[in-house]
């Protein structure tokens, strides 16, 4: 597994639909899901709105995205059920010390 954290980002309606949506396109990506959040939805519209909400409680934060993926070795992809991929960004997200914040987390095939 091999993770990467991209530079923080000002724009969750654009980190959103980076993760679910064709690229130039205004149609869902077939190979693309949200796996997990702690908002409470899994819906990606509810999913931005509760972001931007939340942003607004600080308004010294400039860039509120953070925006991390995991990469996994081709050869592990039958070892890779949902259940397994949701403890994964669970663990993730503990070890980031990111418990406490909202999070969503996209699956991409």
């Amino acid at each position: 597994m091999i993770g990467k954290i991209n530079p923080a980002g000002a724009s969750f309606k654009s980190a959103v639909e980076y993760n679910v949506r064709a690229r130039d396109s205004q149609e869902r990506k077939d190979n693309s899901m949200v796996l997990c959040s702690n908002l409470g939805t899994l819906n990606p519209l509810e999913i931005i709105e509760d972001f931007q909400e939340q942003s607004k409680l600080n308004s010294k934060v400039k860039k509120p995205v953070f925006h991390a993926f995991l990469s996994f070795h081709q050869d592990d992809t039958d070892q890779l059920n949902k259940e397994l991929l949701i403890k994964i960004v669970l663990d993730y997200v503990k070890e980031m010390g990111l418990s406490k914040t909202q999070f969503a987390a996209f699956l991409h095939t």
